[in-house]
């Protein structure tokens, strides 16, 4: 069979497994769970992938990046001897413009309709399949060396005080400590998604981005949908101002259907992700003057169905999305101020892996 071959990649040597999001497009999150609770070794996913698997669990490498991914997730798919990739699709913002640093030789390669192994391919052969024989190789006895970790994750501790303004590099970790097995989150493309990528959140919880097109605008109309199809779960939209002024008319359909997501609305004065990447003070990276406050009532917003809150500091953030947590029976949208240059310690390495290197 086909994957005899891999017993030989894999036979006594250091592994590491990496997702990505055509397991959870395919519906086969369960069967890779199962691979990962049968086994030892190692695992990350690219932040298309994320939440795909525990990310709490003392084998979570965490969220691999190319270039700009941490020390340690870096060592553990960079520096491993065998590589099993399992519906891993690259795009230019998960992997800091292509700049993995992978030698293909390792690699054991699982994707939907094929697999490979040292760039050998394998055809046809359907995801589930290749899993299911993957599962076998793997706990058949073969002396499989899982990738040792340099060093523990460690948990956050909070940069800002409480009564001070808010920070990027708090703000998601506050937000994911809200987070629980009940929500959808829905992080537009912008700060939001490069800020929830590289903090860990709870187990149960389903991550959704865009990364591949970075179609802003999307979260707002896709939670919706969500809403629909799943009425047992709540959406949490994080998503910047500039990408909600695409959108924003979605919170009208919201309401009139009884919808109630959280939204968490960054106000930091335009298109933050693109100061980041170009033009830090252009005026193309600005956007209208709006009261965010105002505009949720257009659209039917009232203190009957809706709840508008609006933090300036870590505090307030802190008891507003308490607050939202419990008010289960009402749309809420929290207005986050920040500053329009702040920015997540991802999104600075993805930023600065992707500017043009000076001679």
């Amino acid at each position: 069979m086909w994957y005899c071959t891999s017993c030989v990649n894999l036979r006594n040597k250091t592994t590491t497994l990496m997702a990505d999001l055509m397991v959870h497009r395919l519906g086969l999150q369960s069967q890779l769970k199962a691979l990962i609770a049968d086994t030892d070794i190692p695992y990350t996913t690219l932040s298309w992938g994320k939440t795909l698997l525990d990310e709490n669990s003392e084998r979570w490498a965490g969220t691999y990046a190319g270039v700009a991914s941490r020390p340690i997730v870096k060592d553990a798919v960079e520096n491993c001897e065998c590589l099993i990739k399992v519906g891993v699709q690259y795009t230019d913002t998960t992997t800091a413009g292509f700049s993995q640093d992978i030698d293909e030789s390792i690699v054991v390669d699982l994707h939907y309709e094929r697999a490979s192994i040292s760039g050998k391919n394998f055809a046809p052969i359907a995801l589930q399949d290749a899993l299911q024989a993957l599962h076998e190789v793997m706990t058949s006895g073969i002396n499989i060396v899982p990738k040792p970790f340099c060093e523990p994750v460690k948990p956050h501790e909070q940069k800002g005080r409480d009564d001070e303004a808010i920070l990027q590099d708090d703000l998601w970790h506050i937000i994911a400590d809200c987070l629980d097995r009940n929500n959808l989150v829905f992080s537009e493309q912008g700060t939001a998604y490069f800020g929830i990528s590289d903090v860990r959140l709870p187990e149960g919880v389903t991550s959704y981005g865009q990364p591949m097109w970075g179609s802003i605008g999307y979260t707002l109309p896709a939670s919706l949908g969500a809403a629909i199809a799943s009425p047992n779960k709540r959406s949490v939209v994080l998503i910047g101002d500039g990408s909600a002024l695409l959108t924003v008319q979605e919170m009208a359909v919201m309401i009139q259907e009884r919808i109630n997501p959280v939204i968490v609305l960054i106000n930091n004065d335009g298109y933050t992700v693109e100061r980041a990447i170009h033009g830090e003070n252009q005026y193309y990276n600005d956007i209208p003057k709006c009261d965010w406050q105002i505009m949720p009532k257009a659209f039917g917003a009232t203190e009957a169905n809706s709840l508008l809150l609006k933090a300036e500091t870590a505090g307030e953030l802190k008891a507003a999305l308490n607050k939202a947590a419990e008010t289960t029976d009402k749309l809420v949208m929290i207005e986050v101020i920040a500053d329009k240059h702040d920015i997540p310690p991802l999104l600075a390495d993805i930023s600065a892996a992707l500017k043009p290197k000076k001679d």
